[in-house]
């Protein structure tokens, strides 16, 4: 089985590795893919669930564009859910420094309503600076106003500020810290999210390290506290195998505990692929945020 599955993501990654070359070369200066599953037993019953993603960043002349696509299927002891959501963000710069930016976000689900959200905004960058606003919404209203700031202290390290207005009422302002670091064998990425008026926050640490040519290793953290009501803490460990130039082959665990009634256990295989740099500041504050807050498939 073992050896399938390296022959089989051998074959993807060389097709994919190749392609992603020859995108490189026509303006696509980020491209990723995934498949993953998981295997999760919980207070709920046992979940599991296989996803599918695809993204890229294309970015030539006066033109930006970037965009991302998962499909996922869970299945539960009551239930199963198809899920589908794309999100597409596209820039125009006025000038050099000064993009305009449109973004469309559609999510649907088998068990649930179709979403579909529209942001309008600006992204400006200077030197090692980024400032960026955007407001959000359906069509008949808007939910939310986003400024945010991202600061690169170097080539390997980024730090970025988000304020999200969503009305008014406890916790209607967040804020969010994150920090994304690569360098060397080291991929690292932190997160601090909290609200106005509300006793709550949560942190989020994720790395790898590569201890070898073909050999990394996988830890993670997260640290949900609401206050007086609940704390809930992951601990994620693995470690994953290089089978082609930037597509890794991982194998990951991780334990949740604090959930009512119970605590969960999810065994994760994936393969990915990525290349590149995302071209805004917005998409690679969304990107270190997820890789620093374990899933939660409870």
């Amino acid at each position: 089985m073992t050896r399938y599955l390296l022959t089989t993501a051998t074959a993807l990654s060389t097709i994919l590795g190749a392609a992603a070359t020859q995108a490189a070369a026509e303006g696509w200066e980020y491209l990723s893919y995934g498949v993953e599953y998981l295997q999760t037993d919980s207070p709920f019953g046992e979940l599991s669930e296989i996803a599918v993603s695809i993204g890229g960043d294309y970015d030539h002349g006066p033109l930006a564009f970037s965009g991302d696509l998962s499909v996922s299927y869970s299945d539960l002891d009551v239930f199963s859910n198809t899920s589908i959501s794309a999100d597409m963000l596209a820039g125009y710069r006025i000038e050099p420094q000064l993009m305009m930016l449109f973004g469309l976000e559609i999510d649907y689900s088998d068990i649930g309503s179709t979403s579909t959200e529209f942001s309008l905004g600006v992204e400006y960058e200077r030197n090692a600076l980024t400032l960026g606003a955007y407001a959000e919404g359906d069509e008949d209203d808007i939910d939310a106003t986003v400024a945010y700031a991202a600061y690169r202290f170097s080539e390997a390290t980024e730090v970025s500020l988000e304020i999200t207005d969503s009305g008014s009422g406890p916790g209607s302002t967040s804020y969010t810290l994150a920090l994304d670091h690569k360098r060397g064998p080291l991929d690292l990425s932190a997160v601090w999210i909290g609200a106005s008026d509300v006793d709550a926050h949560v942190l989020g640490l994720g790395a790898t390290y590569e201890v070898g040519p073909r050999v990394r290793v996988i830890g993670g953290l997260s640290y949900l506290d609401f206050g007086p009501v609940t704390t809930i803490k992951t601990y994620t460990a693995g470690a994953g195998y290089r089978v082609a130039d930037n597509v890794w082959l991982d194998a990951n665990y991780t334990r949740t505990d604090g959930i009512v009634g119970g605590d969960a256990d999810t065994f994760g295989l994936e393969l990915t692929f990525e290349r590149g740099r995302r071209v805004m500041a917005r998409d690679r504050m969304d990107d270190a945020r997820e890789d620093s807050i374990a899933l939660f498939s409870f």
